[in-house]
This record gives C-alpha cells, structure tokens and sequence, in this order.
C-alpha cells in the first residue's frame, strides 16, 4: 500500500478520481496540476457565462433605451443585481418608472410569474434641498444629461443562476 498520508484528502479524492493510474506512477505534482485545470476550466466557464449574461443586458438596454433615462452600465449592473437576486420570492416595485424602460428589461429577465407594481409622480422631482445631501443637488443642477455621481460597483458575489 503506498503512502499518501502527506497529500491533503480532497486533492487525493480529485487525483484519484480523474486519474487511474497510481500515485507512485506519476510524476511530482500531478494530482495538483490536475485540480489546477479543474479550476482553470471552472473559471473558463463562468467567464463564458458572465459574458453571455452581460450580452443579454446589453441587448435589453438597447431594446428600451428610448423608454429609459439610466445610463447603460447602470442599466446592466440594476439586470445584473436582479439575476443574481432573482430567485427571491415576491412582487417587484418600482418607484419613479418614468416610461417603464428599467422595469420592462426586469420583467423580461423574471418572467411573468410575478406582480409587478409602478409608481411614478407624473411630475418629476422636487427641488432637491440641504437635507437630499450634496450628491443629490449636484445631480439635480446637471441640467446637460452628463452626471458626476458614480454607479455602484458590482459586487465580487458569484452569479446567481437565472439568465435567460
């Protein structure tokens, strides 16, 4: 019987699994160049994936951009956010829907198994004061379309699993 107390048990289980051949037989490291690809083709699949995924919300901005004022890279992180949180349960709100362009490319992405609700003020905003805080009447003031706030950074989360 070989010795292979000194090899950590998954990697064994991995090496063991993939390869038939015994331990004594392969060269230095095998088993760790093994899980290596593994994990290199692991990350080559989610990298495909989030690829194709930023593809879709790509093409559902470009679908109701007329009907939305969010900008595109914050249009596909709000996509982004709802894939990864899609399979919460529940209805979807949305609060100042203007002409529906966000909440359109949601539904899309949940289907229509759920109850959407809209709310909008038909009158847009009110002058922002003091208490909105600074980024808010900054933004206000911007009266040329271009903005000097930043979106959020996606988070460093994995995918969640609905896409369509």
């Amino acid at each position: 019987m070989e010795d292979v107390s000194g090899l950590p048990a998954p990697v064994l289980d991995l090496a063991a699994a993939t390869d038939p051949e015994p331990l004594s037989r392969r060269p230095p490291f095998a088993h760790s160049e093994t899980a290596m690809i593994s994990l290199i083709g692991r990350k080559v699949h989610s990298l495909r994936d989030d690829v194709r995924r930023t593809f879709v919300y790509q093409r559902l901005y470009a679908k109701y951009k007329p009907y939305t004022m969010i900008r595109p890279n914050a249009y596909v992180n709000n996509l982004a956010i709802v894939n990864e949180y899609g399979d919460v349960p529940g209805c979807v709100i949305e609060c100042g829907t203007w002409r529906g362009g966000m909440i359109a490319g949601i539904a899309e992405l949940l289907g229509p198994d759920r109850h959407y609700f809209l709310f909008d003020s038909y009158q847009g905003l009110p002058p922002a004061e003091t208490i909105d805080g600074q980024a808010a009447v900054a933004w206000q003031q911007n009266k040329d379309g271009s903005s000097t706030m930043t979106t959020a950074r996606p988070t460093n989360r994995p995918p969640g699993r609905r896409w369509p």
